[in-house]
């Protein structure tokens, strides 16, 4: 695949050293755009294209269809839905109670499962060996520089 066109294209693959460079610069990107003052952060939200699409030509180059990217990103759009209004209720149960009420609990188990099954998704994508293969999602990422013209690979 072109340079960096696996952030804008899902269709393709890309290689372990590719993968952790996108995903990882990505990461840095969403934190410096998040801690720009008002308005300015909903530019993170530009973002989440290109986080998809990584994870998609990753699981491409692995042999998997882009499908798998939903169990992750389901339960984030779930947690972000839900955390703000279980805060909400254990902030006013706190209040009238003196003490956390249950959606406290619910509110951190939500975070840690979303936090654990993120960490694994990237971890089975970032450490898992790519397909060798030309698969049903084209030729082997090339990892590295490119041949010198005139060599064979």
């Amino acid at each position: 695949m072109h340079a960096l066109a696996f952030l804008w294209s899902p269709a393709g693959r890309v290689g372990r050293s590719s993968y952790w460079m996108a995903f990882l610069g990505l990461v840095v990107a969403s934190f410096v755009l998040l801690a720009l003052p008002g308005a300015l952060r909903w530019l993170a939200l530009l973002l989440i294209w290109p986080q998809v699409t990584v994870h998609i030509n990753r699981l491409h180059d692995i042999g998997r269809g882009a499908s798998w990217v939903a169990v992750p990103f389901a339960l984030n759009v779930v947690t972000a839905l839900s955390a703000p209004l279980l805060g909400l209720l254990a902030l006013v149960g706190a209040a009238q109670r003196g003490h956390l009420p249950g959606s406290f609990s619910l509110l951190v188990v939500l975070l840690l499962v979303t936090l654990l099954v993120d960490v694994a998704f990237v971890l089975w994508l970032g450490l898992s060996r790519s397909d060798p293969e030309t698969n049903a999602f084209g030729p082997p990422a090339l990892e590295g520089p490119p041949p010198p013209a005139g060599t064979l690979p």
